[in-house]
């Protein structure tokens, strides 16, 4: 068999490593070619980017390897060290032995001394992971495979009468029996409101930075002392402030109270961040959990949602109210814990049969929980919920008050701190929300409109933020006043020469930038990439986009490419499933859920899992033609 990879990210490494582990335990000669024009670890997970980005993932839970919970395993099982236990054992000869490849050797060596199972490692320490898994996989090699790397990307693909695909990159045309095209983000055409500002910034001679990763950004032509307004609040605009501060030569010191102090290098732009909501993503907690430990569901269980079907689907109002359950449960057994350790058990036996979280509050008052102490979901989701209308005013203060609040409860731990471990419980219950999603227990119209409009940016604010870390660096450069904030739905324009940004709260109130950053990663919208792959598979009628309708009627496109849900083979123009075409990744976002995910060990981790289903459907294939 002959084989293509598209992406050397994770997702493609596993899918290699899957392949090998196929092969070489059922003696199948194999010929695979992987593609990647960035190199191992793909766009995102280069081992000589900027030293100063961090992973929003602690060591100990990230791992190409697949480990005792990972079932069904179709495939032989291949164990390894994660992150954390691979800094202890071989980490250190292998960055000694590759040193000139490596920028930041040095660094790496001190880091993976200091590296503890719950800090955060650095994602140029992930490309060196990424790369020693790939080298591991090449020097065990069986004899019936072959292996070679290509430093090209695959800018087209067709299929063949015979069944077979063509793929091409600008240098050369292959042949394959099988491809899988796993891929990240791509960037997009414009949409009006970009290109307009595109297009002002050229003529003016301003920056104009549109969405894509921040370590791919050129960064060079913002000004010290010049101001960026930054469009977006969650990771990447945290990239793009370290980036811009402590990436410059900017630092931090500690004080007494685990607060910092920024000192400024002097090249450091204004920065002015703002988005829709306005406030920054909470910050993750501080790691409590062990290996594979995680706080059980107590409403989205596996035998709940098991009622519900495609033909029966689950009301949204039901999930969404059962998984504020999940995350009262968690905060409020852990209150308890610390306060009145004796009624945890009686507080959770009234709690269990509660369908709705406005039933909660004559429990809370039964149990004396005081007002002051309880969880208040809208707040979380809302910040400004917590401050007066002239507070608000004052925004950037009423931001810094929250940022200090927000790494106080992040500090006290995901299995003691009440708050960071409710917030947690969204991550604990991925399953759950996986399950609804590939089963499409929603209706397709509560889909669009409540998960996919409301959900997903309640999630992304609230569970898939930064490390504490960067809120209290955050905290310290709003401090120095390095950075401020506009406030929610901030309105853009132009005047004198310049991008100008009125605040919706301060009548008055603007700033003047000579940059606008993207402060986000480019959605997933296959109808509008410029990725040339994808839009030959479509402009060849190979490939189409996954459409729901709404109750009205009206047509919607999520994003996604369409794939069969349970193979990841890709669906034509006429919803044919092409045998042995796969598409795994972000282009499948928004029928598929959190596909940009590194595996987690001990979990039974679902792309553990999917690789291997994918590799599975390869070799069944093969048998069945």
């Amino acid at each position: 068999m002959h084989i293509g990879i598209v992406g050397a990210g994770p997702r493609g490494l596993l899918i290699l490593e899957r392949l090998i582990a196929w092969s070489r335990e059922r003696q199948e000669k194999m010929a695979i070619h992987l593609f990647d024009l960035n190199g191992i670890g793909g766009v995102v997970w280069q081992p000589n980017q900027s030293y100063t980005l961090i992973m929003n993932t602690p060591s100990n839970m990230i791992s190409l390897f697949e480990d005792e919970t990972v079932t069904p395993l179709a495939g032989p099982l291949t164990t390894g060290p994660n992150i954390y236990d691979w800094t202890k054992t071989e980490a250190a000869e292998y960055i000694q032995k590759n040193n000139q490849r490596f920028e930041h050797a040095n660094a790496f060596l001190a880091e993976i001394k200091r590296l503890q199972a719950n800090d955060y490692p650095t994602r140029a320490l992930y490309g060196v992971y990424l790369n020693w898994y790939y080298e591991r996989l090449t020097t065990q090699l069986p004899a019936n495979v072959t292996l070679e790397f290509q430093l090209h990307n695959i800018i087209m693909v067709q299929r063949m009468a015979t069944g077979q695909f063509t793929a091409q990159t600008l240098k050369q045309k292959y042949t394959f029996d099988s491809l899988i095209m796993a891929l990240g983000y791509s960037e997009n055409n414009r949409n009006e409101e970009e290109a307009l500002l595109e297009d002002y910034a050229n003529e003016h001679e301003l920056v104009y930075i549109p969405p894509r990763n921040p370590a791919s950004a050129d960064l060079t032509g913002i000004l010290p002392h010049s101001t960026v307004i930054s469009r977006g609040l969650g990771l990447s605009f945290f990239d793009y402030v370290t980036l811009l501060t402590a990436g410059r030569g900017g630092t931090f010191t500690k004080n007494a109270d685990q607060t910092l102090t920024y000192h400024p290098s002097g090249t450091e732009p204004k920065i002015v961040g703002m988005s829709r909501r306005g406030w920054p993503y909470h910050a993750k907690g501080i790691n409590q959990k062990a290996y594979g430990e995680q706080f059980p569901a107590q409403y989205l269980t596996r035998d709940f949602l098991q009622r519900y079907d495609k033909a029966h689907p689950l009301p949204y109002e039901f999930f969404w109210q059962r998984l504020q359950l999940e995350l009262n449960w968690v905060y409020y057994t852990l209150w308890l814990s610390a306060h009145q350790p004796e009624q945890v058990s009686a507080f959770q036996q009234a709690m269990k049969p509660l369908i709705q979280v406005a039933q909660l509050a004559l429990i809370l008052d039964t149990f004396k929980i005081p007002q002051a102490e309880r969880l208040d979901i809208a707040e979380q989701m809302n910040p400004a919920v917590a401050f007066t209308e002239n507070q608000i005013q004052q925004f950037t203060t009423a931001v810094a008050s929250y940022l200090a609040t927000d790494a106080v409860a992040a500090e006290a731990g995901t299995k003691t701190g009440p708050l960071t471990s409710a917030l947690e419980m969204l991550r604990d219950v991925r399953d759950s929300i996986r399950y609804v999603i590939e089963h499409e227990l929603l209706t397709e119209d509560e889909y669009i409109n409540r998960f996919a409009r409301h959900f997903n940016g309640v999630n992304n604010f609230l569970s898939i933020g930064p490390p504490v870390q960067r809120t209290r660096e955050l905290q310290a450069l709003v401090a120095a006043g390095v950075v401020e904030f506009a406030g929610p739905n901030a309105r853009f324009s132009t005047d004198r020469g310049q991008f100008r940004l009125d605040s919706d709260l301060k009548p008055g109130q603007f700033w003047l930038a000579d940059t606008i950053l993207e402060s986000r990663l480019p959605p997933a919208t296959v109808l509008k990439t410029t990725n040339p792959l994808l839009t030959t598979l479509l402009a060849n009628k190979d490939a189409r986009s996954y459409q729901l309708q709404e109750a009205n009627g009206n047509w919607v496109d999520t994003g996604a490419i369409e794939v069969d849900r349970q193979t990841d083979q890709l669906k034509d123009a006429d919803g044919n499933v092409i045998k042995n075409l796969f598409m795994w990744g972000v282009p499948t976002e928004g029928l598929h859920w959190l596909t940009t995910m590194s595996p987690r060990p001990g979990v039974n981790d679902f792309f553990l899992q999917e690789a291997d289903r994918i590799v599975a459907t390869l070799f069944q294939n093969q048998t069945n033609s």
